[in-house]
């Protein structure tokens, strides 16, 4: 790609407005402005003023307001004499994408360069390449084998834990159910101000002590 076609204007001729300095005009970045000089670029361009600012840019109208839609930063930069990051400002105050026409078409151009086909057959080869592809199956499958015998080891684990579990409860005398502490101890009882116990076997209702 050559100069020329790097820094081309697709929706070209621009040229400056007509203006006179100290006059009112809307600015689509900053708003209102007074003109207060002139730039030095490829193509000239009113440079404006805010009111109570000391601030002056660029006044982004009439046909560079077009082509800041349009065209490619690079192009924009190299005739209006400006950095990618002002041109950048202006697209986001625009709500212009970060991708124009211009932009759309050098991308184009520039995948059909040498170095960048070149280096795409280069790619496209080593993918094709036979003993490449039979390591990369031989890998996978490698990672497939390893998952498998992890979930069967899992699987394992989990059959032995639920059979412990399940031994555990057939055990006999185990109905498995908790006893609270007191269970199966004789209940105290109260009669006539002495104290009784209540055996399970018979309840004699001996007094105790």
């Amino acid at each position: 790609m050559t100069e020329s076609d790097r820094f081309k204007l697709l929706f070209g001729p621009y040229k400056p407005p007509r203006f006179r300095y100290g006059k009112v005009v809307s600015c689509e970045v900053r708003g209102e402005v007074v003109i207060v000089g002139m730039s030095a670029g490829r193509i000239p361009w009113p440079i404006g003023q805010r009111r109570g600012s000391p601030a002056r840019g660029f006044v982004v109208f009439a046909d560079l307001a077009k082509a800041v839609r349009r065209e490619s930063n690079q192009a924009i930069c190299h005739w209006w004499g400006v950095t990618p990051q002002t041109v950048t400002k202006w697209r986001k105050a625009m709500d212009v994408g970060p991708s124009t026409e211009g932009t759309s078409r050098l991308r184009s151009e520039y995948a059909q360069e040498e170095p960048i086909t070149a280096a795409r057959e280069k790619a496209w080869k080593k993918a094709r390449d036979p003993e490449r592809r039979k390591k990369i199956a031989a890998a996978l499958r490698g990672k497939k084998a390893t998952k498998k015998r992890d979930r069967g080891d899992a699987a394992r684990k989990d059959g032995q834990a639920s059979k412990r579990g399940s031994q555990t409860k057939n055990e006999p005398g185990s109905s498995g159910k908790r006893h609270s502490a007191t269970e199966g101890r004789p209940a105290m009882v109260s009669r006539g101000g002495s104290a009784y116990r209540d055996f399970a076997s018979g309840g004699s209702g001996q007094p105790y002590g």
